[in-house]
């Protein structure tokens, strides 16, 4: 449906989306549509992407409203009996991986080359994706042209390793919020494009679990009054402190405050084993 044709059926049904006849909101004429139109109709999803447009538009200025037409959306879903998470687990895991990356960058090197770890394996996941024999041997998806992807992807673990070398210990450049950000939003999207999201939480389980390892920390220190779990959180800043007492944590192994570069070194090892996981799950389901 194009944007006249839903400006038309907008009319047909006396809904004036810009408000100067009827005085309704985006979100009125939303649930209007959700009760009088089966979600299961083409047009009343042309009518949801009006909406949304218009929603943005009229509340350019106040990004807090852009979420008005959610809860009718919700409510075709329930009615659809859609299972609301698959919904939103694309945000979810660009989320997630996002932040991860971003918590992630704080030793020399470390960030980067989980990035470029993840890298690889999203790349060699696009081009089999991409290849109807080898899709359809392993029994995945088979999404024409993915294979295209893996030129991007090249050039992005290629700028990564030449970052990395003046990244490692000790670093002589930093990427930043900027970077890190950045770094966890390709992973998250070029994971999306290959339909391999629910994949990411076991490619880029580290950068999950420094996400949790955070919300941990900050809700029991909420929680106890100023109690820890780990000696310093995300995660591996825990393993640069030594577990004598002199951190206080609910958490005190290992015993002994473990060197920037081994803790680098052992991610990237657990960020390998990881992607060979991933891998395993392709042929596994």
């Amino acid at each position: 449906m194009t944007r006249d044709e839903a400006f038309a059926l907008l009319a047909e049904h006396n809904k004036d989306p810009f408000h100067i006849e009827h005085g309704e909101t985006v979100e009125q004429t939303m649930r209007y549509f959700v009760r009088e139109f089966d979600p299961e109709n083409e047009e009343f999803w042309g009518i949801v992407g009006l909406l949304h447009d218009l929603d943005w538009e009229e509340h350019d200025d106040e990004p807090e409203k852009h979420t008005l037409y959610a809860a009718p959306l919700i409510e075709a879903a329930v009615r659809l009996e859609v299972p609301l998470v698959p919904l939103c687990r694309d945000d979810c895991a660009g989320l997630c991986a996002t932040c991860g990356a971003n918590l992630n960058d704080g030793l020399d090197g470390m960030c980067a080359g989980l990035s470029a770890i993840a890298g690889v394996a999203l790349a060699v996941m696009a081009y089999l994706g991409g290849n109807i024999i080898y899709s359809a041997y392993l029994n995945i998806m088979y999404i024409p042209a993915s294979g295209e992807l893996v030129v991007f992807m090249a050039a992005f673990i290629g700028a990564l390793v030449g970052f990395l070398w003046y990244n490692a210990s000790p670093a002589q450049v930093f990427m930043g919020d900027t970077g890190s950000l950045t770094l966890g939003g390709i992973i998250a999207v070029f994971a999306i494009l290959i339909h391999k999201e629910l994949l990411l939480p076991i490619l880029v389980a580290l950068f999950y679990i420094e996400d949790l390892s955070v919300v941990l920390q900050v809700a029991y220190f909420k929680r106890t009054g100023g109690k820890r779990i780990f000696r310093m959180s995300p995660l591996h800043h825990h393993f640069q402190k030594p577990g004598d007492g002199s951190w206080p944590a609910l958490l005190q192994w290992p015993r002994r405050a473990i060197p920037e570069a081994k803790i680098v070194t052992r991610f990237w090892i657990i960020g390998i084993i990881l992607a060979a996981i991933t891998f395993v799950t392709l042929k596994i389901r």
